[in-house]
């Protein structure tokens, strides 16, 4: 799994390793955004940076 450290893909292919594992990071990044939008929406009490983010 991908942690602080660890060395590239291309050199963890170079030795054999065939998956790696992004564990739960992306869904964590995700969160992340959702949480900033979710703020974005109580603060201005409006719904557009939510619906539309890249307006």
């Amino acid at each position: 799994m991908v942690t602080q450290g660890i060395p590239e893909i291309r050199d963890l292919a170079r030795v054999g390793v065939r998956r790696v594992s992004l564990g739960p990071w992306p869904m964590m990044a995700a969160m992340c955004l959702i949480g900033q939008a979710a703020a974005g929406v109580a603060a201005s009490k409006q719904y557009g940076t939510f619906l539309q983010p890249n307006a």
